[in-house]
């Protein structure tokens, strides 16, 4: 599951992505959500199918399971939230309530949305000097052991630590990452 909320916030590092136990920020007005229903070709040409529902919006992927050979849907969660003129993603697993996995919007169109990945290790020494407040988790992927930053939901200290930082260290520009709509064919 782990893997797929990484390719939905996408743009996310993996293991090592920071997360944050709520979203942060003022959630996005109906009216931008509504452009995002569809379905959307992620950067590794994988589809997503994206619902928005009172302003949740939810994901929809399959995920092809190479052991049984057979394809298997996962339904993610997630909100748009602003901040200041930034816009933020935050996603997580069904039902889960409790860890965010988080990416900057730098694009929302009708046609594309752009992400930009957080950078692991500038969120994990926010935490390890106390400019940020949570905690350091070790997790095993692969049979090796990660450490990532798992941030408590303090808004202010998240955004004040975002603007100290700026946003290329927290969210840099190589970590970029376009997801583009596809066309219903019964459009003109």
């Amino acid at each position: 599951m782990r893997l797929w909320i990484t390719a939905i916030a996408l743009c996310l590092s993996g293991c090592v992505a920071p997360s944050v136990t709520k979203p942060l920020g003022t959630p996005l007005e109906q009216p931008s959500l509504e452009k995002l229903t569809g379905v959307w070709q992620m950067p590794n040409g994988d589809l997503i199918k994206i619902k928005n529902v009172e302003r949740q919006l939810y994901f929809g992927v399959l995920q092809f399971d190479e052991n049984e050979r057979t394809f298997k849907a996962q339904t993610l969660e997630g909100i748009i939230t602003t901040n200041a003129d930034r816009k933020f993603l935050f996603v997580c697993g069904t039902g889960k309530t409790d860890e965010y996995f988080f990416s900057e919007v730098t694009q929302l169109g009708d046609d594309v949305i752009t992400l930009r990945s957080p950078d692991p290790e500038t969120f994990r020494q926010g935490v390890k000097e106390g400019k940020i407040s949570g905690e350091i988790v070790t997790e095993k992927f692969r049979e090796k052991e990660y450490e990532r930053a798992r941030i408590d939901a303090d808004e202010d200290a998240f955004f004040a630590f975002l603007a100290e930082k700026g946003s290329d260290a927290c969210f840099p520009p190589s970590s970029e990452q376009t997801y583009r709509r596809l066309k219903d064919s019964s459009s003109p």
